[in-house]
């Protein structure tokens, strides 16, 4: 959801998504710190990384 006067931006929900990326460190960054998911795995090379949104959803 987005707040049209601050120009905030908050995931709630979301369950499990895979997002093809070339910059996994990147994309981490990007995620963890824009997006404000918790960081809770690095996969082994080639396999990714693994973020959560909320607490609804167990990883």
């Amino acid at each position: 959801m987005s707040d049209a006067v601050t120009g905030n931006f908050e995931l709630a929900q979301i369950g499990q998504i895979a997002v093809p990326v070339n910059d996994i460190e990147r994309a981490v960054t990007f995620y963890r710190d824009t997006l404000g998911m918790r960081f809770l795995f690095q996969a082994p090379p080639g396999l990714g990384s693994s973020l959560k949104c909320n607490t609804d959803y167990s990883a």
